[in-house]
């Protein structure tokens, strides 16, 4: 993927002369990419193809307002599909209407933490749309089973009832919004900054960012103008062995006289030893 978003050509299976290929690439991930890239179980270099431009998604616990939309959506996709099995068979039978839940329900719905996010709420609607025509207790019964196996959010035990406030509330409960840390503008860091950063935090790159107020994409970003900061990348095995040899087999000491970080040399090393000689 990486050669394709380069030199935007493939090669197919079995083929011989590359093919120019034009695309739009849209990818989405719920991992921690940049942690990803600092252990060395994701490439750099593809991730800054990727992220030409980044949209972050809320999970659902922090955008509430959508969740009664999305329910009734789901409500009346759930009471189609089983209409659409019994037709065959029943085709007098007319499609009926999707059972939207009690408040009761709802406000149960809104203190749950949704780990699954949204593939989780299509889940709760398919259980709701099978239970609906049962009676109220047996719905609340399945819906709790089907949620206990996550916490909800802080101050809501799993399983717990709705207080009598929540259920005269006009709206669902928010969560409180996490403030955020404003981060600086990587071209505001000087060289002398940076190098002295790098150098006190051992070119951990977690540590780095945060001492100099950036991003962890910032930080690259700045690394990638500076003339100073040696890439693990460019190291050659020789000069490495020699390195580690000096450290007398202590990595993380050659990392540091080698100026890279520990995990940029790690995955150097690997690197090296997997390429034909």
């Amino acid at each position: 993927l990486l050669r394709a978003l380069e030199s935007e050509e493939i090669l197919p299976v079995g083929g011989v002369e590359p093919q120019r290929i034009d695309v739009r690439v849209i990818a989405a991930t719920d991992a921690r990419l940049e942690e990803a890239m600092e252990s060395g179980r994701f490439r750099a270099p593809l991730y800054h193809r990727l992220a030409g431009y980044t949209l972050r998604l809320p999970p659902l616990r922090e955008r509430l307002d959508d969740l009664g939309q999305l329910l009734r959506v789901f409500l009346e996709e759930e009471a189609a599909a089983l209409h659409a099995e019994t037709a065959a068979t029943a085709p007098a039978i007319p499609a009926p209407l999707a059972p939207f839940p009690s408040a009761e329900v709802v406000t149960r719905l809104a203190k749950h933490s949704w780990p699954g996010n949204v593939r989780e709420l299509r889940n709760v609607a398919r259980r709701l749309a099978l239970q609906g025509d049962g009676p109220r207790s047996q719905v609340r019964r399945q819906l709790e089973d089907l949620l206990e196996t996550a916490p909800d959010r802080p101050g809501s035990p799993p399983g717990s009832p709705p207080s009598e406030a929540s259920n005269t509330s006009t709206a669902p409960p928010r969560p409180e919004p996490t403030p955020r840390r404003r981060r600086r503008n990587p071209s505001k860091v000087s060289e002398e900054e940076l190098l002295a950063a790098l150098e006190t935090h051992a070119y951990r790159m977690r540590h780095t960012a945060e001492a100099l107020g950036l991003s962890r994409i910032g930080l690259y970003r700045r690394l990638e103008a500076s003339p100073n900061v040696r890439k693990a990348a460019d190291l050659l095995l020789p000069e490495i062995e020699d390195a580690v040899a000096a450290a007398d087999g202590d990595l993380g000491a050659a990392a540091l006289s080698l100026r890279v970080s520990l995990q940029g040399l790690k995955r150097q090393i690997t690197a090296l030893r997997r390429s034909p000689r």
